[in-house]
């Protein structure tokens, strides 16, 4: 008679993180992804309006005319911009950084079932990812430079994430991240740029930004537990 072997607990363990990513969090990132474009559609489409009533106006009006309802068509942009667009995509990069949050504190309750740690990671100081990541490090000993690559871009994404829930739009100047912030937006692939007088403008794909980088630190997060459990 035969017996099939059982699985190593690290496969057991890769199974069922992949099948929670599958059917549990990746759905609820990508749902933040189509509600970003079914925005952006519609911003995109007002802005086409905005442009088809302003050469109609140049061409059927005199300038007088064509100034006032110019004017007209600009502000009603403008207003939607600013009351529908901007705060949405700020809900957006909350609802991303906040499900980024609760998935690797999670798995940081998981280290400890697995790793028999005598602490779990509530018993530490601090908060948020930056305690996920000590906990990750200093208690269950997992080291990886790509899961630290990781937890740097998303917690540099929680900067920008912390001005915009204490100061709203408006970089305050002398605020403690302010040259951080300045630094990186002048990089190319920043996903906002700084006005004049420290206004934020929030670039259309910095939603998705939060997003994938949320979603590539759990999976980062998900193989640094395996390879540590297959060592251990």
């Amino acid at each position: 008679m035969s017996f099939s072997r059982p699985n190593p607990p690290w496969e057991d363990l890769e199974r069922q993180l992949r099948q929670e990513f599958e059917f549990k969090i990746e759905p609820r990132f990508d749902g933040l992804i189509e509600f970003s474009a079914v925005l952006e559609e519609a911003y995109n489409d007002r802005i086409s309006q905005v442009h088809y009533a302003i050469k109609n106006a140049e061409s059927k009006y005199d300038v007088r005319a064509s100034d006032q309802i110019v004017e007209h068509e600009s502000w009603s942009a403008v207003q939607f911009h600013e009351h529908q667009i901007v705060p949405q995509r700020i809900g957006i990069i909350f609802t991303a950084y906040s499900f980024t949050e609760i998935a690797v504190q999670d798995l940081c309750d998981r280290a400890k079932n697995l790793f028999s740690l005598e602490k779990s990671i509530r018993e530490l100081r601090g908060n948020g990812l930056r305690r996920c990541r000590n906990y990750l490090s200093e208690y269950a000993t997992i080291e990886s430079t790509s899961l630290n690559e990781r937890f740097d871009q998303v917690l540099r994404l929680g900067v920008l994430r912390n001005v915009l829930t204490h100061c709203g739009l408006l970089l305050p100047d002398g605020h403690k991240d302010q040259e951080k912030l300045r630094e990186w937006a002048d990089e190319e692939s920043a996903p906002f740029s700084i006005e004049n007088g420290g206004e934020l403008n929030l670039k259309p794909a910095i939603g998705n930004q939060f997003v994938e980088s949320g979603k590539a630190l759990i999976l980062e997060t998900h193989l640094a537990l395996t390879e540590t459990l297959r060592t251990y």
